[in-house]
């Protein structure tokens, strides 16, 4: 009967560990004209602790919003960034299992994001305080929320485009996990974080 207490015991300890990461942050990052590169964050929190993804992308991922003028003979109608669910890391490693398997990685590997080209001129235009429509791409389902971001001047012909996003699993499907026999529930909702570097 003591072992099987020890072992119950050592059980949930081991997914308290295993949901331990870093600290969650609901806020923008302040801006850091040395560290322009490309980046993504996942936050969310179970009922005892919060955890966090993130992946920085390559830095000569630039979008060019030159692309999108009228006059261009290759206009567009809005900017995609794919970003490799399997690309991201974590404190531990059951975490990103967990979060693959949650996600469905290996049915759809790439999280989307687009900014369709009026959004992307609103943010220009407004740049600090702007709110576009921006679409999330999650598991094979996509929704649009109005995200609130913040654009920086890199360069004459460069800005830095940063943004947050609180989104809920079930709007993409998904149902938030439950661990150690309902001991452990992931909450539903979690915070998308950004920055893109975009040429214009």
């Amino acid at each position: 009967m003591m072992l099987f207490r020890s072992k119950y015991l050592l059980i949930i300890l081991f997914t308290f560990i295993q949901f331990s990461g870093f600290g969650q942050n609901k806020q923008l990052s302040d801006y850091n004209p040395d560290i322009i590169n490309n980046y993504i964050r996942i936050s969310g929190e179970t009922n005892i602790n919060h955890f966090q993804l993130y992946q920085d992308l390559q830095r000569t991922i630039n979008i060019h919003t030159k692309l999108m003028k009228e006059e261009d003979s290759f206009a567009v109608n809005s900017i995609i960034i794919p970003v490799s669910v399997k690309s991201f890391r974590t404190a531990n490693n059951m975490v990103y299992r967990d979060f693959l398997e949650l996600v469905k990685g290996h049915q759809y590997p790439f999280i989307f994001i687009s900014i369709p080209q009026k959004e992307m001129e609103k943010i220009l235009r407004k740049r600090n305080g702007a709110s576009p429509e921006i679409k999330i791409t999650l598991a094979g389902n996509e929704k649009a929320y109005e995200v609130n971001c913040q654009i920086n001047s890199v360069s004459e012909n460069s800005v830095f485009l940063r943004g947050m996003q609180e989104i809920k699993l079930t709007d993409f499907k998904l149902q938030p996990p439950v661990k150690s026999l309902g001991l452990i529930k992931v909450k539903n909702t979690v915070i998308i974080t950004f920055g893109f570097n975009l040429i214009i």
